[in-house]
């Protein structure tokens, strides 16, 4: 169940995005909104939710939804208009759905992958540091310290 709210609230956001975007600015139809935001979100997901979100944290799948809605919004919009510049909409666009993705990130850690990030040892709960220390001041091996 938490992936459904999850997935629904990805689409959601990235809905709301394209709407204001691609039908505010340049006209582009609802539907073909819709078809985009339904294959970003079931390509998107998968990929950079469930698998690079617990192995690069936060910013290694924010880049990769960067990259994915970019691509994506660009080939798709190719195909449903040929008239718009769709490498800067793609962007713009991409840039939009990327700072979403940031905050959609947080949500996951804590609400959905909570138990497959704490397992790879990475603490969602509260920052835990740890400090090694070493009785060894001196890295060369041949200079001589004071004799005990």
């Amino acid at each position: 169940m938490k992936h459904v709210q999850a997935l629904l609230i990805k689409f959601v956001m990235i809905t709301g995005i394209l709407l204001v975007i691609l039908a505010g600015f340049y006209q582009v139809n609802f539907w073909s909104i819709i078809v985009t935001s339904l294959l970003l979100t079931a390509v998107s997901y998968p990929i950079g939710d469930l698998m690079i979100l617990p192995l690069f944290e936060n910013w290694g799948a924010t880049i990769s939804d960067f990259i994915l809605a970019f691509t994506g919004i660009w080939i798709l919009g190719v195909l449903y208009t040929g008239t718009i510049p769709f490498p800067t909409v793609a962007g713009i666009s991409a840039l939009f759905i990327a700072g979403g993705e940031y905050v959609f990130h947080k949500y996951m850690a804590h609400h959905v992958l909570r138990k497959r990030l704490s397992g790879a040892g990475l603490s969602v709960e509260s920052n835990q540091f740890q400090t090694e220390f070493s009785s060894e001041l001196d890295d060369d091996p041949k200079k001589e310290g004071p004799k005990r």
